[in-house]
């Protein structure tokens, strides 16, 4: 039961951890220079666009919600020897 605790407050955490940092942003006070950057200053350098998106909030959170699989797995199994 204690391991279940853990692993259900990590999500929480992770949770609002995610929240926070997409509250969090990167164009305040100069969204005229991103909206002029969008235009077509790029378009022939070959590289993509960049949208704002967080992958390192992506990247944790999955790898979060991998360990809160494995740790109901874990736990579902033992509750099953048990009874």
């Amino acid at each position: 039961m204690r391991l279940l605790k853990a692993v259900l407050a990590v999500g929480v955490v992770s949770l609002v951890w995610v929240s926070v940092a997409f509250a969090q942003s990167p164009y305040l006070g100069n969204a005229g220079e991103v909206q002029g950057g969008v235009g077509g200053e790029t378009a022939g350098t070959g590289s993509l666009p960049f949208t704002g998106f967080d992958v390192g909030a992506l990247v944790v959170g999955g790898v979060l919600l991998l360990i809160l699989g494995f740790g109901l797995q874990r736990h579902a199994r033992r509750s099953n020897v048990a009874s």
